[in-house]
């Protein structure tokens, strides 16, 4: 119970900080983006033992979006905390 609470914020927090990303990349063509938390398991201790989010950006220029994806992962303070007892993988989709 609550881990659902858990992913939702790590991806609010990531999705806030990859919008951010792309408003500030104007003169990049890209359409709106969306993120998908894809897995995560957990162990009978009851802990994620790791977190995949995947990231599809459309047709948007994929090594762009590469950049994009890993300024929002490096803001993210929801997955910057996560990482230091799990796993967690940001990727394109």
């Amino acid at each position: 119970m609550g881990g659902e609470l858990m992913l939702n914020g790590i991806g609010g927090c990531f999705m806030s900080n990859l919008l951010a990303a792309v408003g500030g990349a104007r003169a990049r063509r890209f359409r709106p983006v969306g993120r998908r938390l894809r897995h995560a398991r957990i162990r009978a201790a009851q802990v994620f033992t790791d977190i995949v989010l995947r990231v599809n950006g459309g047709d948007a220029d994929p090594a762009a979006l590469r950049e994009m994806i890993a300024k929002a992962e490096a803001g993210c303070i929801a997955i910057n905390t996560a990482k230091s007892a799990t796993g967690v993988t940001v990727m394109l989709a």
